[in-house]
């Protein structure tokens, strides 16, 4: 029998390696397995813990960062309302294979390209996320809009074996980028509704078509996040609108995601909560007077409905013994309760610059700080 033991899953996020093996049918859950325990609300996941072969795989003709623990964060928060933590394991996903995400990322192709990409390869897959690429057409009608893909899957706690919904991030650019018939780099913007009707009537057909014509799961559940990339890692990306097509309807619809996370303070975060972009400045400056070996903040704010629900604070400083730490951290909690004026909850991780952990301090809704030192 296995046995089980407790730890988080909200920190399991891992570099996973490349793996090009064909995807089992079902997912091989050995007498050995250890079901790992996660948090309240948190899922719980299944160890060994294997590996996605498709992530932080990149569109070669994409050029934006990717942020994949953030797009797996997000990912996992919508497949929440579909597959609860209280009755689903999570499991990386095992169903797209590496030589399969390639084909996905690349452009569809129309018979003659096909025919000619047969000759060198006789095992090559036609199933291109991205739109034809015709000779001589203008380069606004072949934009790129994919440029990665994740994969997580969920499977029943009383049924470990059998993968029930698989959730897939799709990480769409909000530009395209191309050389003119002059060798001039040009750039495209590409508006939130061409993204969401490419998404709509071109990427989700063709994933789910795909993902349904694998053996083993025609019938499997299917959940579809589209995540919008960042143009720079100043500002962070969010995801735009999912699509879920379980085994008894396949209608797809897509449902508009009205949560983000935006960064502090930035531009981005000037121009989407100017209160809260202020506070954090006024904060930064107060301990960059306080505290001499000080190295900064980042924050990152949570939004749903345009109201911020939990706002996330990273500071980084050096400290030479404990009393430096209980001193600073209580420093920090009594200025944050001064200058933060928001009835979110309020986190605060305080690390060395070589990013060890030193303290925690957490601020409930309208309640007093908690302070733990480590």
């Amino acid at each position: 029998m296995s046995k089980k033991i407790i730890v988080s899953l909200i920190f399991l996020i891992v570099i996973l390696t490349s793996c090009s093996q064909a995807p089992p049918s079902s997912l091989d859950v050995t007498d050995d397995a250890t079901t790992v325990q996660g948090e309240s609300g948190q899922y719980s996941t299944v160890i060994p813990y294997g590996n996605s072969a498709i992530r932080g795989i990149q569109n070669p003709d994409t050029n934006v960062s990717l942020n994949i623990d953030e797009m797996e964060v997000g990912l996992m928060d919508i497949s929440k309302e579909f597959a609860s933590p209280d009755k689903y394991l999570y499991v990386p996903g095992q169903v797209i294979t590496e030589q399969e995400v390639f084909y996905l990322l690349q452009r569809e192709l129309d018979d003659d390209q096909y025919n000619d990409q047969l000759t060198v390869n006789d095992e090559a897959l036609n199933i291109g996320l991205n739109p034809i690429l015709k000779d001589g057409d203008d380069p606004k009608d072949s934009k790129v809009y994919v440029s990665n893909i994740i994969e997580q899957d969920y499977v029943k706690q009383t049924d470990p074996d059998q993968v029930q919904m698989i959730a897939l991030g799709v990480g769409i650019d909000s530009t395209y980028e191309y050389i003119d018939q002059k060798g001039r780099n040009q750039t495209i913007q590409i508006s939130d509704e061409e993204l969401i009707t490419y998404a709509f009537n071109d990427i989700a057909t063709k994933l789910i078509t795909f993902i349904h014509s694998k053996e083993g799961y025609q019938d499997t559940n299917i959940l579809i996040g589209f995540y919008k990339h960042s143009e720079d890692d100043l500002n962070t990306g969010k995801y735009m609108a999912y699509t879920y097509i379980d085994d008894s309807d396949q209608k797809i619809e897509l449902v508009e995601v009205k949560e983000e996370y935006i960064l502090f303070p930035s531009d981005q975060g000037a121009e989407y909560d100017s209160a809260i972009n202020e506070q954090l400045i006024q904060l930064n400056s107060q301990l960059l007077k306080y505290f001499n070996d000080y190295a900064g903040l980042s924050g990152s704010g949570f939004y749903d409905d345009n109201q911020l629900q939990e706002l996330t604070i990273k500071i980084n400083a050096n400290f030479y013994s404990t009393v430096d730490v209980q001193v600073f951290t209580n420093y920090v909690a009594s200025e944050l309760q001064q200058t933060m004026k928001t009835d979110a909850d309020i986190i605060v991780e305080i690390n060395q610059t070589n990013g060890e952990a030193v303290s925690l301090i957490e601020i409930p809704k309208n309640d007093q700080a908690k302070i733990f030192i480590y």
